[in-house]
């Protein structure tokens, strides 16, 4: 009966673990660069975009080119 317990208490533990792995991941930010640092994105760990980055000399491109990113 106590290793029964005890397999609980490990998968217990198991869960909090991962749950904080979780939580830890909403706080980790990812960057990605595109063409060279023209274009730069970051995203948590939840794929959410929080920042955005586009080289100014971008701005003077036409669209399609920008989208080619």
């Amino acid at each position: 009966m106590t290793d029964l317990n005890e397999l609980m208490k490990q998968a217990k533990q198991m869960q909090e673990q991962f749950q904080k792995a979780q939580e830890d991941l909403v706080n980790l930010v990812v960057v990605g660069e595109s063409g060279a640092g023209l274009v730069r994105v970051e995203m948590n760990g939840r794929y959410d975009v929080v920042n955005l980055d586009l080289n100014d000399s971008l701005m003077s491109e036409e669209k399609e080119v920008i989208e080619d990113f």
